[in-house]
Order: structure tokens, then C-alpha cells, then sequence
């Protein structure tokens, strides 16, 4: 559980090359939310920042740590080797309109031909500059982290609070020479 950034990608990345699979709530979800999704997933880890203040009585990393750690090679090398493209990367929970979260279970391979699709049917290459405007709790953002990440492009996580201000994004946009964004019309 984390606001959209550069510690949640961290986060997203090395879950993902532990080998285990990640799943993002909304940091403004209500508890009761949170803990029906954690009932349904049954975590091993919970990755927060101190400063959402979160006790959900599970083992919890928080990303104030995350520059303490030493990166254990040997760790990550047999992690990739015993991972294949069909284990899950990520579950994404839908709004639970009947009251209930249901989770949407994606493996690496789904991801990683959607990336390879969006890159080559777009031209996505180390020049391009994406703006990401989607939540990381919405599938939509897959498009971003992940096309940005296979061509080395540069990717701009738009403030929230711009979003009132459309003058604001467009000076936003402007300033950053955005190239690509990948928005719902509405």
C-alpha cells in the first residue's frame, strides 16, 4: 500500500524478481477494504511507507528501509532461474460492487507480450517520454510502467492534484516534452 512512485515501482520490480507476485491498494482505501483483500490473498509481506501508518498485524517492509538493504546476487540469480513467464506477476482487485474485492490474477507472460505489442505497434523507443496519469491500483498503468521500462523511454508520473487543472497538466505536458499519453476519454 503506497501513494504512486518511485518507491511503489521499486517495490513492483523487486517483488517481481524475487519470483513473487505483487498486488497495489488505493493508500486511501478504507480498512475494512484492505483487510477483505488481504484475507482473500493471504500475504507474506506488507509493503507500506511509516507514514500511511498501517497495522494490519503482518510482517511489513516499509520504504523508508529500502536504502539499508544489500542486494544479494546470488539471491536474485536463483530466483530467475526457477522463474518462468507463467507465474503470476500481479492480481489487480476490481471496485467489489457486490461488497466483495475480486481479484484479477495476471502472469509475466500476459505483461510482457502487451508490452511487446504496445512497443512495436507505437514505435516506443529510448526517445519517446510517457506521462503516466493512471492510478497503479488500475490496469491501464501496465502500458506505462512496463512499455517505458522494455524501450528505455522516459516516463513522467503526473501529479494527482494537477488533474483539477487541466491548463496545469497541459503546462505540465509541455514543460516535460511528454510525446505519449495513454488516457481513458472520459
Amino acid at each position: 500500500m503506497l501513494p504512486k512512485g518511485i518507491d511503489c515501482l521499486i517495490s513492483f520490480f523487486g517483488v517481481a524478481l524475487s519470483g513473487n507476485f505483487y498486488t497495489l491498494l488505493d493508500e486511501k482505501s478504507p480498512k475494512e477494504r484492505v483487510e477483505k483483500v488481504i484475507e482473500v490473498l493471504k500475504p507474506k509481506l506488507f509493503i507500506t511507507s511509516k507514514d500511511l501508518n498501517f497495522n494490519l498485524n503482518l510482517p511489513t517492509l516499509y520504504t523508508q528501509d529500502f536504502e539499508s538493504f544489500d542486494i544479494d546476487e546470488n539471491l536474485i540469480k536463483n530466483a530467475k532461474e526457477k522463474h518462468i513467464d507463467t507465474n503470476l506477476l500481479y492480481v489487480f482487485f476490481t471496485s467489489g460492487s457486490t461488497g466483495i474485492p475480486k481479484g484479477v490474477s495476471i502472469a509475466h507472460k500476459s505483461v510482457i507480450d502487451y508490452t511487446f505489442w504496445v512497443c512495436e505497434t507505437f514505435k516506443f523507443d529510448e526517445n519517446e517520454i510517457l506521462a503516466n496519469q493512471a492510478p497503479f491500483y488500475f490496469d491501464n498503468s501496465i502500458l506505462d510502467i512496463f512499455s517505458s521500462v522494455k524501450s528505455g523511454a522516459t516516463l513522467h508520473l503526473l501529479p494527482n492534484h494537477l488533474f483539477a487543472f487541466p491548463n496545469k497538466i497541459l503546462e505540465c505536458l509541455e514543460k516535460e516534452k511528454v510525446s505519449t499519453i495513454f488516457w481513458v476519454p472520459s
